[in-house]
C-alpha cells in the first residue's frame, strides 16, 4: 500500500497524515486539490494500469527526434513555478498538466484522451509549493521525472546510464510527436542532473532560476515548518552539509550555497547557450525579455515563429516573515559564505 501511495504522495514526506492536516489548515485551493488528487489517483489506479498497453505502444512508436524542449529548474522556493506558468501562458507550447499526476503509469495515453477538454493555462499564477488546482493546472510532472531521476527528491540523482538516457529521449520524442508542439516543463531537481539530460536531449534548453539569497533562505526556512512540520528537515534537494546539520539557519544557508555552486557547474558543463542562469527578480520585472528568448530557442526549427502573448511584470515579495534574530543570523551567515553583502538592509 505504501508503494502505491508514493505514486501520488512524494516518498520523502515522513508523515502524509500530518502533512494533510497542515494542508487543510492553510485553506489554500491548490493545497486542498493536491490532497484530493492523491485520493483520486488511488481511485484511478485500475484505469491507469489498464491503459499501460496503449502507453507502451505510444512509446514504441516514438520518432527518433523530439521537438524542441525548454526545461525550468532551480533550487526549491526559487520561483520556478511562477516562471513555468508565465512561459506556458505566453508561448504556443505544450505542457504537462495535473493529468500526469492522476495517471502516473500512463500519462501520455491519459493526456491524449482527456486533453481535448482541458482549459488553457490560467493567467493568474497561483500555486501552493509548486502545486496547482484543477486537471488543467500546470504540473511539475514528478511521476514522469522520477522514472529517470529516482524517487528521492531530497537527494541528487545518480548519473543517468545509457539505457536511462535512451528511455528519457524516447519518452519526450513520443510526447512531442503526439501533441505536435514544443514542450515547456518544470522540474526543480533537474538542476542536479542537467548535464546528463542535456546530453540525452540536444533539443533541450534549460532555464535555471536564482533567487536573492536572503529571501530564498527565508522561504526555505519557512517551508520546513509548513511542509515537514520540522525545522531540522530540509525542504527539497539539499546536500549532506544541510541534511546533517542540527542548526536550521546553517542548514538553510548551506542549501542556498549548494544550489548556487551546482548551477554554475552545470552551466560550465553544458554551456551558456543551453543552460541559462536567470535571476528570478529580473524575470519578474521584465518577463517578456525572457519569453522572447525562450521563443527563439523553442521555434528555431520553425519556418516562422508563431505569435506569443505579452506578460505583465510580477511583484516579488521581500517581506520579513521570520523573527528578526533568525533573519539577522541568516543574513550574517550568507555574508560569510560570500552570497550577499552584509551591509545590505
Amino acid at each position: 500500500m505504501s508503494t502505491l501511495l508514493n505514486r501520488y504522495v512524494p516518498a520523502h514526506f515522513r508523515s502524509p497524515a500530518r502533512l494533510a492536516a497542515r494542508l487543510i489548515r492553510t485553506g489554500d485551493p491548490a493545497a486542498l486539490y493536491a490532497m484530493a488528487a492523491a485520493a483520486g489517483g488511488l481511485a484511478a489506479a485500475p484505469l491507469d494500469l489498464a491503459m499501460l498497453p496503449w502507453e507502451r505502444r505510444g512509446l514504441a512508436a516514438a520518432p527518433s527526434t523530439p521537438r524542441r524542449l525548454l526545461f525550468v529548474c532551480g533550487a526549491p522556493r526559487s520561483g520556478t513555478t511562477v516562471v513555468h506558468q508565465a512561459l506556458a501562458a505566453a508561448l504556443p507550447v505544450d505542457r504537462f498538466t495535473n493529468v500526469v499526476n492522476l495517471f502516473p503509469r500512463s500519462p501520455l495515453t491519459a493526456t491524449r484522451l482527456i486533453g481535448r477538454w482541458l482549459r488553457q493555462p490560467s493567467s493568474q499564477f497561483r500555486s501552493f509549493y509548486g502545486r496547482t488546482a484543477g486537471l488543467s493546472g500546470l504540473s511539475d510532472a514528478l511521476p514522469i521525472w522520477e522514472r529517470y531521476l529516482g524517487a528521492n527528491s531530497s537527494a541528487a540523482p545518480a548519473p543517468l546510464d545509457q539505457a536511462t538516457q535512451a528511455a528519457l529521449r524516447q519518452f519526450f520524442a513520443a510526447w512531442t510527436a503526439a501533441f505536435g508542439m514544443p514542450l515547456v516543463s518544470k522540474c526543480n531537481r533537474l538542476i542536479a542532473a542537467a548535464s546528463d539530460v542535456a546530453a540525452a536531449l540536444p533539443e533541450a534548453t534549460i532555464m535555471c532560476l536564482h533567487r536573492e539569497p536572503l529571501w530564498h533562505a527565508q522561504s526555505l526556512h519557512r517551508a520546513r515548518q509548513q511542509i515537514h512540520g520540522d525545522l531540522q528537515t530540509p525542504y527539497g534537494l539539499a546536500p549532506a552539509a544541510s541534511r546533517d546539520c542540527d542548526d536550521p539557519v546553517e542548514s538553510v544557508c548551506q542549501q542556498v550555497l549548494y544550489h548556487r555552486q551546482l548551477a554554475l557547474r552545470q552551466q560550465e558543463a553544458i554551456g551558456v547557450d543551453r543552460f541559462w542562469i536567470v535571476p528570478y527578480d529580473e524575470f519578474c520585472s521584465d518577463p517578456n525579455r525572457w519569453i522572447a528568448r525562450a521563443a527563439d530557442a523553442l521555434f528555431a526549427d520553425e519556418a516562422s515563429r508563431p505569435p506569443i502573448q505579452s506578460a505583465a511584470p510580477q511583484r516579488v515579495s521581500r517581506k520579513a516573515a521570520l523573527p528578526a534574530d533568525v533573519l539577522d543570523r541568516l543574513q550574517s551567515r550568507l555574508a560569510e559564505l560570500g552570497l550577499i553583502d552584509d551591509n545590505e538592509p
